[in-house]
């Protein structure tokens, strides 16, 4: 249903000691009809609106899951970063649908990283919940974006599989020096194996 106009595209994930791609995150957009690209997350927002998210994001992790089947091949350890709506979590047909995606690639499936944006996670309803904690018992791997580190429950993060926490630099305050509260939370989150994503 979304056409011809829909973009697909890889934004990398870079790490600041090696200056080299580690990872990417996937963008979703789209053209409106005047030609103009409608922002990632407004594009989210009004899919979301017209009841086509589950079905926008199965198709997304569908074409991720072909894409990482080439990229692991250069490098077993990327990942992409895909986001996925609460709708889609409580979808349970289009659920089943990601997962047999995933069991029927299992090499390409190690990179997919589901991303859910923290102020949703904060607001999930049951159904929701239900599908997050499928994905988890099924091993999936998630990241969680928008996050401020203010709130974050590292060890009940850790229960989810949520192995990137993805922060907006603007919301760190960083400046010639990194606050200690920065410092501490990226070292609490590493020693559970959670990655920060600045």
């Amino acid at each position: 249903p979304f056409g011809e106009n829909l973009t697909l595209s890889l934004e990398p994930i870079v790490d600041l000691y090696t200056s080299q791609t580690e990872h990417y995150r996937l963008v979703a957009t789209m053209l409106n009809e005047r030609g103009h690209e409608i922002a990632p997350e407004m594009f989210a927002h009004h899919v979301a609106q017209l009841g086509q998210r589950a079905l926008l994001d199965t198709f997304v992790i569908r074409e991720t899951l072909a894409i990482l089947g080439q990229l692991r091949q250069r490098d077993g350890n990327l990942c992409v970063l895909v986001p996925i709506g609460a709708a889609t979590l409580a979808d349970r047909p289009h659920l089943q649908t990601i997962l047999n995606y995933l069991a029927a690639a299992p090499d390409a499936a190690g990179g997919l990283v589901l991303d859910i944006n923290h102020a949703v996670l904060a607001s999930l309803p049951d159904a929701s919940l239900e599908g997050l904690a499928t994905l988890a018992r099924r091993g999936v791997t998630l990241a969680l974006s928008q996050a401020s580190i203010a709130g974050i429950d590292l060890a009940a993060l850790n229960k989810l599989n949520v192995r990137y926490v993805c922060l907006a630099a603007a919301s760190l305050s960083l400046g010639t020096k990194t606050p200690a509260a920065v410092t501490g939370f990226i070292q609490a989150a590493r020693a559970l194996r959670i990655q920060a994503v600045i």
